[in-house]
Order: C-alpha cells, then sequence, then structure tokens
C-alpha cells in the first residue's frame, strides 16, 4: 500500500542534517535518509530512491555550468582535472534514471534474475529492497514532475551563482556575472573530492586562484577577504541549522535499530 510522502519540515531538518553531516564525514546522506525515517517509517529504500535524483540533478546542473563557462575562461588544473569525470558520469547516471523511470519492470526482471544466483532469503531482501528504491524514482515517470525537478534545481544553481555576485560590490570588486558563474562551478566541482573538514582551505584556495590569477585582482589580501568572507556565508547557515538539526534528532534510534535495511523497508 502507498504511504503519504513525509511532511516538508521533516525534509527540510533531514536535508539540513545531511549537510552538516557532510562537513566533516562524508556520511551525510545516511544521516538524512534516517532523519526522515524518523517521520515517515520504513523509507528509507525510496528516500535513497530520490537522493539519486537530487544528486544526479546537481552533478547535471553543475556540468552545465561548466560547459557554458568553461569556453571563456581556464579554470585551475585541480578543478579542470574533475570536469570530464564529472560529465561521464553525469551522463551514464542520467541514461540509468531514464532506464529506471520507463523502463523498470525490465529492470526489475533483470534484477530479479540477479538475485537467484544469491541465497534465497537474501535475494528476497535485496529484491525487495530494490523495488522499494524504484518508487524514489517513480517522479521522472511524470513528465510535468521531470520538468518542475529540472526547474527547481536551475533555480537552486542559479542561486548559487547569486551569492558571490551579491558579494562583489560588499567588498568592492568590480566583476559581474560571468566572474561569480565561475566562481561558482569551479568551487562546485573542486569541493566534490573528499578533503578537509567543511572544505577549509580548499575553497579559500579556489578561490584566490580565481580572483588573483584568472580575475587579474592585484591585491592577495583583498582575495583572502573575500574568500574568506564567501565561505563564511556559505558555511554559517550549514553550521547553525545544522546544530538545531542534529539536536532534533534521536541518535539513540541508530542504537536500537541495525544500519541496515528491516524487512518492513520493503514496500511492494
Amino acid at each position: 500500500p502507498s504511504r503519504p510522502p513525509p511532511p516538508l519540515s521533516s525534509l527540510f531538518w533531514a536535508t539540513v542534517l545531511g549537510q552538516f553531516v557532510n562537513l566533516v564525514l562524508r556520511v551525510g546522506e545516511l544521516a538524512r535518509i534516517y532523519a526522515v525515517e524518523q517521520s515517515t517509517p520504513r523509507i528509507k529504500a525510496r528516500s535513497a530512491g530520490t537522493l539519486v535524483v537530487e544528486k544526479t540533478l546537481d552533478a547535471f546542473m553543475i556540468g552545465l555550468l561548466a560547459v557554458v563557462v568553461t569556453p571563456f575562461v581556464v579554470l585551475p588544473s585541480y578543478v579542470a582535472g574533475y570536469l570530464p569525470t564529472l560529465l561521464a558520469v553525469t551522463g551514464v547516471a542520467a541514461g540509468a534514471l531514464y532506464l529506471v523511470a520507463y523502463r523498470s519492470e525490465w529492470v526489475l526482471a533483470g534484477f530479479r534474475r540477479l538475485a537467484r544466483w544469491l541465497p534465497g532469503p537474501i535475494g528476497e531482501r535485496l529484491t525487495g529492497l530494490f523495488s522499494a528504491g524504484l518508487l524514489g524514482l517513480s517522479a521522472l515517470r511524470s513528465r510535468r514532475q521531470t520538468f518542475v525537478l529540472l526547474a527547481v534545481s536551475g533555480a537552486l544553481a542559479l542561486l548559487g551563482v547569486l551569492t558571490p555576485l551579491v558579494l562583489f560590490p560588499a567588498l568592492d570588486l568590480p566583476y559581474g556575472l560571468r566572474e561569480a558563474a565561475v566562481l561558482h562551478t569551479a568551487l562546485s566541482i573542486g569541493m566534490t573530492p573528499p578533503s578537509t573538514p567543511a572544505k577549509v582551505g580548499v575553497f579559500e584556495w579556489i578561490a584566490i586562484w580565481l580572483l588573483t590569477r584568472l580575475f587579474g585582482l592585484q591585491s592577495d589580501a583583498l582575495a583572502l577577504s573575500y574568500a574568506l568572507v564567501f565561505h563564511l556565508v556559505v558555511l554559517l547557515p550549514q553550521l547553525v541549522l545544522g546544530v538545531v538539526a542534529a539536536l532534533r534528532f534521536r541518535w539513540q534510534d541508530l542504537v536500537k535499530r541495525p544500519v541496515a535495511a528491516s524487512s518492513e523497508d520493503i514496500d511492494v
């Protein structure tokens, strides 16, 4: 039987918690899934499916911005080296999502054939979880919902560009939309690989390199000031809201329940 979706407030705090955990550990997605589970039980597998859609759309928007801005600038080697990988992974993920959304019966049948090679209980459990995960991708079967998802992802990408753009006049820097788009794109790609907690140092290095080497800013001190303020503007809301989300989360549930999904997660 179908279950109602989690409340928007629960989804908001789960997302904030995931971002907060990702500042230190690269397991924010797991924290987010379990936070949603606390408001809507037996939904972990479906939450994982929606997470796949979200991450693929995020990567698609970053790749799209990179394709638009790359012909006009030379990105730092640390960032440019990951661009082909990002585009390749995004393309493969988009193709896989298409198969799952529009050929789900074929995909599920293939998974069942593979599961036959496993011991009976394990194969049945994995098949049930895989079927539940497919439900998290059901939004892609609707052209209208797919358009809404793309529109929202595009709006979020635009907001990401507007953040450095608004900070330029605040520090009296004579740059505009193109430079803001380059900053956002380079930082989004450069912060994807695992690095320091909260990307401290990496964020600043990329921003300073772009400002001084690419945009021609003569003052290293001003470039450092901009990088620090920009990072603080990005980081501070995640820290404040993340602490609130962490206080709301019932951590004892992680001890009471096994990390692996139970049979109650299966909803087929």
